[in-house]
C-alpha cells in the first residue's frame, strides 16, 4: 500500500483581476522546500480561476477592475 501526503491550500483574493494578481504572484505561490528541507518542489496540481473581475464593464462602477481582452490573455499566460 502506497501512502501519499498532500497539502491543500486555498488562496482567494476577492476582487482581484489578472493585472493585480501578477503583482502578488510570488507571495501567493512562494517557492516551497521539499521534505528534505533543501530541494525546491513545484505544485503537482493547481487551479487558476480569473475572468469575472477582468470582464467588468469599463463604464460602470466596477470599471476599475476591467482588463482588456488582449491583456487578460497575456496575464493568464504569465500566471500559468
Amino acid at each position: 500500500c502506497v501512502v501519499y501526503q498532500v497539502d491543500v491550500v486555498l488562496r482567494g483574493y476577492s476582487g482581484y483581476n489578472t493585472r493585480w494578481a501578477l503583482k502578488v504572484l510570488e507571495r501567493v505561490f512562494p517557492v516551497s522546500l521539499g521534505g528534505d528541507g533543501g530541494s525546491e518542489t513545484a505544485p503537482v496540481a493547481l487551479t487558476v480561476f480569473f475572468g469575472a473581475n477582468d470582464a467588468c464593464l469599463p463604464d460602470r462602477c466596477s470599471g476599475f477592475q476591467h482588463v482588456p481582452l488582449h491583456e487578460y490573455k497575456e496575464n493568464l499566460r504569465s500566471i500559468v
